[in-house]
């Protein structure tokens, strides 16, 4: 994913502000721990994903004029 420079400066300044008033909390919504998967409804779509549903849309439509 990528964030302009504002985007970026202004989630910096979010967590070192959460990281100066809760350590513990900071803790919890910290970066990924070596092996461990991001969680699916965080992901988001792959480009490959996005075509092969927009195929099996254009295989369906295809399928109904046949």
């Amino acid at each position: 994913m990528s964030l302009s420079h504002y985007e970026q400066n202004r989630l910096s300044r979010i967590e070192a502000s959460l990281c100066r008033s809760d350590p513990k909390l900071a803790d919890m919504f910290g970066r990924l721990c070596v092996g461990q998967r991001m969680p699916a409804w965080e992901q988001a779509p792959s480009r490959l994903y996005q075509i092969r549903a927009a195929a099996a849309l254009l295989a369906a439509a295809a399928a109904r004029i046949w």
